[in-house]
């Protein structure tokens, strides 16, 4: 069954129309992952600090339903659907007044910082949180190479660091976000991670826009970060 919870919109989840900000949406997502992880004592944050263990992000692809304008609440809802070796997948709802206005996907893989590679999820998580059917109707994509120009620079702030002492996620798209006019608004868009990035790492964006797309990577010297696809 699907872990819910309820968040109230601020004022700055919002963009100028009075729609959920793209990167606010994956705020709420990423928030609502930990929440449920939570439930758990032996899958809470604590616990598998303690074991060197972390779940990290690989892949979104969400999918605008409804832009709903000004929502003062939101209910959110995930569960995992899927269980691999060392990668799970998770599907989320955005909801209004009952109303689905986003749809998402997501892929997380379990990570030992201390051996410095994914590792074996353990029985007792995938007993704690079994999977479910996918009830969204997406699921998890690539982003197929292109030629890409360069846009704009960045330099990486403490403001962008998160517990992992590493460009946040949600930060890290968030640049990505630059290569859209203001105002465009995507249906969908998928977001590929694919190293990490420090505090005062120089970065560079860029882009490539075709028919109905756009797709945008941020980049660390030759190293590819993070890799954006919008599409209308």
């Amino acid at each position: 069954m699907f872990f819910s919870k309820s968040y109230e919109v601020k004022y700055s989840d919002m963009d100028n129309v009075g729609r959920l900000k793209l990167p606010s949406i994956l705020e709420f997502l990423q928030d609502i992952s930990i929440k449920h992880a939570e439930t758990s004592k032996e899958c809470c944050m604590n616990t598998l600090t303690e074991k060197h263990l972390a779940w990290l992000i690989s892949q979104w692809n969400v999918r605008i339903d409804e832009d709903y304008i000004r929502p003062e609440k939101i209910d959110v809802e995930t569960c995992v659907y899927s269980f691999g070796m060392t990668k799970s997948k998770r599907q989320y709802r955005i909801k209004v007044n009952g109303r689905v206005i986003v749809s998402a996907v997501a892929e997380w893989f379990l990570f030992n910082f201390e051996l410095e590679r994914p590792v074996k999820i353990a029985d007792y998580i995938t007993n704690y949180f079994p999977a479910i059917e996918n009830e969204i109707n997406l699921d998890t994509e690539r982003i197929e190479k292109c030629e890409l120009t360069e846009e704009e620079s960045f330099r990486v702030l403490k403001k962008d660091i998160d517990t992992n002492v590493h460009l946040n996620n949600v930060r890290s798209f968030d640049y990505t976000c630059e290569a859209l006019e203001n105002g465009v608004r995507p249906k969908t868009y998928t977001i590929s991670y694919k190293h990490s990035a420090y505090l005062g790492d120089k970065t560079k964006l860029y882009k490539y826009e075709g028919e109905n797309k756009i797709i945008s990577c941020l980049k660390a010297e030759d190293k590819e970060i993070v890799i954006s696809k919008f599409t209308f």
